[in-house]
């Protein structure tokens, strides 16, 4: 699935971030022009994909949809913020928790889902069916980036956790566990009303990544 220049604006449109962006394979190759901007769209349709999958779980995509020029350029963001870590260290990779804490900084910053208009909604004949939604709707970005960034970690405990432990259903258990419930709701709260930026995003992920990890030691 590739981004037309519709959906994303043209490549050109962004070749001031870029052009300057110095990325590297898994074997330290430069990536050529092609390569990179090859590496921003897969990342920005993967984020696109993942985004429009929440919109229907939570029931919410017929109010809302993700602009998928918002999510290219929060994703160009993102890959400048990596290239200047890596430089500043130096180191090649950074922690898979990084990623997701910076990616999710960018997401809030763009906020690239988008509320229908009232027309439209009343169209659909939206607003009984809105009984409920408010916050999640009023607040979307924010709603569905916490569930996003829950998932991710939840995924990640998974693949580090497996050779330890064997437990049926392991990510849906933790999601639906009453502690990572309430640290989705402490994060939707602090993204609505508190100043953040990606290192705080990236503490807490490390602090439920450390709890686990803790957890683990102890037993």
């Amino acid at each position: 699935m590739l981004l037309s220049d519709s959906e994303i604006g043209k490549p050109s449109d962004y070749s001031f971030l870029w052009e300057s962006l110095v990325l590297k394979n898994e074997s330290n190759r430069v990536l050529s022009k092609e390569e990179v901007i090859g590496r921003i769209e897969k990342r920005a349709v993967e984020l696109l994909t993942s985004f429009e999958d929440l919109l229907e779980e939570y029931d919410l995509i017929e109010f809302c949809e993700v602009n998928a020029e918002l999510i290219w350029q929060a994703t160009l963001c993102y890959f400048a913020d990596v290239v200047r870590i890596k430089q500043f260290h130096p180191i090649d990779h950074i922690a898979r928790e990084k990623v997701y804490a910076y990616e999710a900084f960018w997401l809030l910053r763009h906020h690239p889902i988008q509320i229908l208009t009232q027309n439209e909604i009343e169209t659909l004949d939206g607003f009984s069916r809105l009984e409920g939604k408010d916050e999640q709707l009023v607040y979307v970005n924010e709603f569905l980036v916490v569930r996003w960034l829950i998932d991710r970690i939840a995924n990640k405990l998974y693949h580090d956790t497996r050779p330890l432990i064997q437990v049926d259903d392991f990510v849906i258990k933790i999601l639906n566990s009453p502690y990572a419930k309430s640290i989705a709701q402490k994060m939707f709260y602090n993204f609505r009303y508190r100043m953040y930026t990606a290192e705080t995003i990236l503490l807490t992920l490390e602090a439920m990544l450390g709890t686990t990890g803790l957890i683990l030691d102890v037993t």
